[in-house]
């Protein structure tokens, strides 16, 4: 599989990651959630802002990059290139599962939302 497809199939992950819940949790939110690809945009800014402003962050990946550059340097031209396609499909998991949990972090806040609401119309009926 080529990195492209992987691009085209993450555009439409987070409808399937909507229907998961929904399979998982046995709730209906893929017919209330119409608002999907904002949802990804403000994760996506979202880990813009909040990551890669983080001292956490920098420190933890200034030092990822320096043992990737000492890696980097012992190995052949083979391996490099080799390097270079498994830290493509890694960051395509990581982000992948990262995003994942804020979609489903969202949907749960959704479903709390909807139970609330239904509780207190029931509390008012009585």
């Amino acid at each position: 599989m080529e990195e492209q497809d992987l691009e085209e199939l993450k555009e439409n992950s987070v409808y399937e990651y909507i229907e998961q819940f929904d399979a998982e949790f046995g709730s209906m939110l893929k017919n209330k959630i119409k608002d999907a690809p904002l949802l990804v945009n403000i994760f996506r800014e979202y880990i813009e802002q909040n990551y890669k402003t983080s001292k956490y962050y920098n420190l933890v990946l200034h030092k990822i990059v320096e043992i990737e550059d000492e890696l980097y340097a012992t190995l052949t031209d083979n391996q490099k290139e080799l390097f270079k396609k498994w830290q493509v499909y890694n960051n395509h998991l990581e982000d992948n599962m990262v995003e994942q949990a804020f979609i489903y972090g969202y949907c749960f806040n959704k479903e709390l939302e909807i139970e609330k609401t239904k509780y207190n119309r029931d509390d008012k009926n009585e």
